[in-house]
């Protein structure tokens, strides 16, 4: 279970994370960014790859795994291509990261939740810790580059503040629609399974990984404001920690339960 859930956050953050760059224009930030962000979803989504190889059975291994190395082939060549380019286009990065999300979809259906349908609405987690990780790391480039704009720091922090809104929102709708869990041979809702003692991990999930964010994510944009993006940066770091704890969880529940929250 462990690797499947390294694996799902690993194939997810490999292709949301280069989106964020649409608010960092390559004029202000130089390319080298641009290269940390490329390069590090190539080594994410390499990493999924040798999970799946080792999670996939010996019947499975031709179609997903040529897939997902043939992805691994289209955004490692281009990373290669654009290392020491001084132009590099967004558009081809959002194509790539269009391809690859195509396939993390198609693997996470077949594969990790193994489902005929898989609610696209799983994909919000997925865009709230690729958010917390690109602005973390951002935070992190404005104590080494000079004359950046902070803005660019304040709109992706105030993405994540409406991303985790929209998935508090969604969670409580999930949880009021959900009517199917099985829960000692009988069938029980969201709100039945979320009093249970089975439902613990979820509240924490709910509360660590929504709640306590949302607010440090209010805290962060209050020290932007006042130009302190080191004290920023470390609000940060705590808000990627347990947003990581809450995506595992709620990954878990998807997995085990085919429960999109």
């Amino acid at each position: 279970m462990i690797s499947k859930l390294a694996m799902s956050i690993f194939f997810n953050t490999a292709w949301a994370y280069p989106l964020f760059l649409w608010n960092t224009p390559l004029k202000e930030i130089k390319n080298g960014f641009y290269r940390f962000t490329l390069g590090l979803s190539t080594i994410l989504w390499g990493m999924a790859c040798v999970l799946l190889f080792f999670n996939l059975s010996l019947e499975n291994i031709n179609q997903q795994i040529l897939l997902a190395i043939l992805s691994l082939l289209i955004i490692g060549s281009f990373t290669a291509y654009i290392w020491k380019k001084e132009h590099i286009s967004l558009i081809f990065i959002t194509t790539i990261c269009g391809i690859l999300a195509f396939v993390s979809y198609f693997i996470h259906k077949s594969i990790l939740v193994n489902s005929d349908y898989l609610n696209p609405a799983f994909f919000i987690g997925v865009f709230i810790l690729s958010n917390v990780l690109f602005a973390m790391i951002l935070g992190h480039w404005f104590l080494n580059v000079q004359n950046l704009k902070i803005i660019r720091l304040q709109n992706i922090v105030s993405i994540l503040g409406l991303s985790i809104i929209i998935r508090i929102v969604w969670n409580f709708y999930s949880i009021y629609k959900k009517n199917d869990l099985i829960r000692e041979g009988e069938f029980i809702s969201g709100y039945e399974f979320l009093v249970s003692i089975d439902g613990i991990f979820l509240w924490i999930a709910i509360l660590f990984g929504l709640f306590i964010p949302l607010i440090l994510n209010f805290m962060t944009s209050r020290t932007l404001k006042i130009f302190s993006t080191q004290a920023a940066t470390g609000l940060l770091y705590i808000n990627l920690v347990l947003i990581l704890m809450s995506e595992m969880i709620f990954k878990y529940y998807l997995i085990q339960y085919k429960w999109v929250l």
